[in-house]
């Protein structure tokens, strides 16, 4: 199949499952960077902010003599800052470096059909990997390199299986390597006051990968990446770069968690080799030293070679940090684990800064408590007025700081319990949709189809000239723009070229794939977010109605029903949630997404109040009050949270199946320990609950295009709530019995009756119902 720059699926073709790489984009007369190798602003480098680190190199000559300790400490006082360093005088030969650099130039050029056959389908060994990019099919942007990868295991495998071409002058780099290696890594354990042996450093250094890297010339190297930001998972890096250069190194954040952010050059010298500490050694000095992140830029001048060479521990080996340092350092900042369980974890997803080591971390006492601290501090500030407001007794400083510690204790100690993240998106991050995405933006066209509202149509004729190249006004009410249909468009045939080639639907920026109908972006949950709020609106009104002009009022003007206020806020707020829901599914934009969370939380965060106030019995304003502030204070900083600091999918998941999972818990209990009448409706609603809430983290794609997991339940929750309005009216018909004698027994027993059908039909029933209360009054006075 011949190659068609424009074509985004083309280029993935010819690059990543022919195997020509980028050396063979680059030969066959490219003058464009294609959109599939644009990073996002965002990663690129700026090479002239950067700092050039302009430090001489560690001779390591001077270990074992009489300089040792001045050596030792640079060796150390590097890997606990940058985490990089060089290295000369480091017993591996000078020409086996030229050497190397020369032989990765050949290799590269050699002919297609020779280098093909070490292609992850088809080579001879898993030991042997040739490819471009990391992990093309789930990177946002592909990076700009080839690469040939083994994995040493013994000579005798590496002769059978690497390439002819490269195998003996490899083999010997390694052998020089890995004692430089050895010798590095006694010196940095030693600095933690541990006294390794061989078998130690043997199990540490047990797994060597070595790889070749080819970065060609790039036509515009601002805009790509040679390898994304990342760090090594191993013990030590050796990297022998050549005099093109391109290293760069981020310094980040320190132990205290404080932010400082810049990018340092390593710069190449003369028969140096660079060394870098990988993440497994700052596991091991628990933070000590530091695996730094760091990335490859492409030039314009002349194609790069490096050759690096990853020690890491044996895939069975168990890694904590060292009992010395822990008990140095008072706490242990990272888990056990095993190796091979970390590499699973990285190997399985796109590169992306440091973040897998967040799969070791353990989060710190101090990080909670000064969480702690925040809220205990607006708790009892806002504890503290309205205890003052309602007059209830003053309790002295430290009794306060009791009640506040307990209450911060037992919230952490719920939400301590929590789910699994959700899963990220891949639709998104797929190169070829990324490549259709970032093209129709520029023509305003995904095949045969163009969309007015983009700048550029077709053509290539502006947009934004006269009112009739504009969208018809009456279709601007859907606030679909460019992005938005060109994101559609794509994903609709970016499916349809999975599906026929047996793969399944995928999520696109957090949604499933769906079809549109009217506009509307998900139109089974918007049809089911409209019965809710329907089904809602009739229970809410109902009750209203009842409880203000129905039943009698004490002298304040207050329902004698002492939880109608509170079944009143809970209506409103979710109708609230369902207006909103129905609007965000129907049009997904930052505004509707933030409204349509916020309202959901809030709703949750209520009923989890209203359980609890209800279940207990708590009547008395003041306990009222002390009960619902810290609930009341943590959503509403959560709120805050995800509005204006970060919209966290995976962690307001785990917020909401907490508060969810608890009232659900709570209403269960209650009508068990009550015995009320109607427990099995009760029951029925939080066994439905609890399984309508797996549908929320256990998804599925739509069916047809149109019933996922979410829309089914939203569908689920409309019989739901209509056992728990009826719940709700069987407690006020009792209410009805108890509270007014006056009533002659016939008379209320029709009231009942009315009442019941006036609970379950429309509202046309409601005023004969108002009626004849009026007319039952024997003496009372009512509202």
């Amino acid at each position: 199949m011949a190659l068609n720059l424009n074509d985004a699926k083309s280029i993935y073709d010819f690059v990543v499952t022919e195997g020509n790489g980028i050396k063979g984009l680059v030969d066959s007369g490219l003058s464009t960077v294609p959109a599939v190798y644009v990073q996002p602003p965002n990663e690129r480098i700026d090479k002239e902010k950067a700092i050039k680190l302009e430090l001489p190199p560690i001779d390591l000559s001077k270990l074992g003599g009489p300089g040792h300790a001045e050596v030792a400490e640079q060796i150390v006082r590097a890997a606990e800052t940058v985490g990089f360093f060089q290295v000369v005088n480091h017993g591996v030969p000078l020409q086996l470096l030229e050497s190397l650099k020369e032989t990765a130039h050949n290799f590269f050029s050699l002919p297609l059909e020779r280098k093909a056959v070490y292609l992850a389908p088809v080579s001879p060994s898993p030991l042997v990997k040739y490819g471009t990019s990391y992990l093309p099919e789930k990177e946002k942007a592909l990076g700009w390199k080839d690469y040939i990868l083994m994995q040493y295991t013994g000579d005798d495998e590496a002769l059978r299986y690497w390439p002819e071409e490269i195998k003996e002058v490899l083999l010997e780099y390694v052998r020089y390597s890995i004692v430089m290696v050895k010798k590095l890594l006694r010196v940095l354990l030693e600095n933690l006051g541990v006294k390794p042996d061989d078998s130690m450093i043997d199990v540490l250094t047990g797994r060597k990968t070595l790889a070749m890297i080819y970065y060609p010339t790039c036509p515009n190297p601002d805009v790509t990446i040679g390898i994304e930001r990342h760090s090594d998972i191993g013990m030590l890096t050796v990297l022998l770069q050549d005099e093109i250069g391109g290293l760069y190194v981020k310094i980040e954040e320190n132990m205290n968690y404080e932010k400082k952010t810049e990018w340092i050059e390593i710069p190449p010298i003369p028969n140096a080799l660079v060394i870098n500490v990988a993440d497994m050694l700052q596991v091991l000095s628990n933070g000590k030293y530091r695996s730094a992140e760091h990335a490859v830029c492409n030039t314009n001048i002349n194609s790069r070679v490096s050759v690096p060479i990853f020690t890491m521990p044996l895939e069975t080996s168990t890694i904590v940090p060292l009992s010395q340092v822990v008990e140095k350092d008072g706490i242990a900042h990272y888990k056990e684990f095993l190796f091979v369980d970390y590499m699973n974890n990285v190997y399985k997803n796109a590169l992306n800064g440091k973040k897998s080591l967040n799969f070791a971390k353990i989060v710190q006492r101090s990080q909670l408590q000064a969480i702690d601290q925040r809220f205990s501090i607006s708790f009892f500030y806002y504890t503290n007025l309205t205890l003052q407001s309602s007059h209830a007794t003053q309790l002295d400083f430290p009794t306060k700081k009791m009640m506040i510690d307990r209450y911060s204790i037992a919230l952490f100690l719920v939400f301590s319990f929590l789910v699994g993240a959700l899963d990220a998106s891949a639709g998104d991050a797929d190169p070829l949709y990324r490549a259709c995405v970032a093209e129709c933006e520029k023509t305003g066209c995904v095949g045969g189809r163009c969309f007015p509202q983009c700048k550029f149509p077709s053509d290539g004729v502006a947009n934004d000239g006269p009112w009739y190249m504009q969208e018809p006004l009456y279709l601007k009410w859907k606030q679909w723009d460019c992005q938005s249909d060109c994101r559609y468009n794509c994903m609709v045939d970016r499916e349809k070229e999975r599906e026929a080639v047996g793969n399944g639907p995928v999520k696109y920026h957090g949604k499933w794939p769906f079809e549109r109908v009217f506009g509307i972006q998900e139109p089974a949950s918007v049809v089911f977010s409209a019965l809710n709020l329907a089904m809602h609106f009739h229970g809410w009104l109902s009750f209203f109605i009842l409880i203000s002009y129905n039943l009698p009022l004490r002298q304040s003007k207050k329902a004698y029903y002492e939880f109608a206020t509170l079944w009143h806020v809970y209506g409103l707020l979710s109708m609230n949630s369902w207006l909103w829901s129905a609007v965000f599914h129907s049009r997904d934009v930052d505004l509707t997404e933030k409204l349509d969370y916020s309202s959901a939380v809030a709703l949750l965060g209520y009923s989890l109040i209203l359980a609890i106030l209800r279940c207990f019995n708590v009547r008395v304003e003041a306990a009222r009050v002390m009960v619902a502030a810290p609930f009341l204070a943590f959503v509403t900083t959560h709120i805050l949270y995800l509005n204006f600091y970060a919209f966290d999918y995976g962690w307001n998941m785990k917020v909401c199946v907490v508060m969810g999972v608890a009232q659900l818990l709570i209403w269960a209990i209650w009508a068990g320990v009550t015995r009320h009448p109607y427990r099995w409706k009760c029951w029925v609603v939080v066994i439905g609950g609890g399984l309508a809430m797996l549908l929320e983290i256990y998804d599925f794609p739509p069916y047809q295009g149109f019933f996922d997991a979410h829309a089914i339940w939203h569908a689920t929750t409309i019989p739901l709530t209509y056992l728990c309005r009826h719940h709700i009216a069987y407690k006020l018909r009792i209410f009805i019995l108890l509270s007014f004698p006056s009533i002659r027994e016939k008379e209320r027993v029709c009231a009942l009756t009315i009442f019941v059908s006036f609970s379950r039909l429309p509202l046309f029933s409601f005023r004969f119902f108002c009626s004849f209360l009026k007319k039952s009054q024997d003496g009372e006075v009512y509202s």
